[in-house]
């Protein structure tokens, strides 16, 4: 079984009840580049949620990292289990 064939399939899936909504500020924006790039995934919605796009606890610890240095701050990694979403 291709485990990576199917983890591509899963994470361009989206929730049937959430439409893809862009990034709507710079902040989202930058967000969603970062999210990106983590996540290896192309688009990435305001209302996607980290985990159900393959995130997991190492790359939650990279994605902060990430977050911190572009943003010049230091947020938790418990920011990121309460806000699983680039929504603002």
């Amino acid at each position: 079984m291709d485990c990576y064939a199917l983890k591509a399939i899963d994470t361009q899936s989206r929730s049937i009840d959430k439409a893809f909504i862009a990034p709507r500020t710079p902040t989202e924006s930058t967000l969603a580049k970062i999210w990106a790039e983590v996540l290896n995934v192309k688009n990435i919605g305001i209302h996607d949620n980290f985990f159900d796009l393959g995130g997991n606890s190492l790359l939650a610890v990279r994605l902060l990292d990430q977050i911190n240095k572009q943003f010049e701050g230091d947020l938790p990694l418990s920011n990121l289990f309460l806000n699983q979403t680039i929504q603002i």
